[in-house]
């Protein structure tokens, strides 16, 4: 069996306090120092984006023979966060206004 050396991810947003994905999907390479890492379907991950680092969240985990199609990617740098069973996609807003609320009272402690 091969690894999967591809995803297809999107960028998003945060808005008031929500995700909100745009854009359109695109492909990254996953090296081989990261396949180990077992990036799925939801995790969040750190792309090289236009000689930038971007955070991507991730549609779809595939393997494609690069030698065969021709095609080049950009990398994937590192994975964030890994979803949690019960985390897709959509419901990840909910994650991002626990932690928006968690990052609120620490700094409410700290003052």
């Amino acid at each position: 069996m091969q690894e999967n050396n591809t995803i297809k991810a999107r960028h998003f947003n945060i808005v008031d306090g929500n995700i909100r994905l745009r854009g359109k999907e695109y492909y990254w390479h996953i090296p081989k120092t990261l396949r180990a890492a077992n990036i799925q379907k939801g995790d969040i991950v750190v792309v090289r984006d236009i000689g930038r680092k971007a955070k991507v969240v991730v549609i779809d985990v595939l393997r494609e023979n690069i030698e065969e199609t021709g095609k080049k990617y950009e990398v994937v740098l590192s994975k964030v966060r890994s979803k949690a069973k019960d985390i897709t996609v959509e419901n990840y807003a909910e994650w991002v206004n626990e932690k928006a609320e968690e990052s609120e009272s620490e700094k409410n402690l700290s003052e």
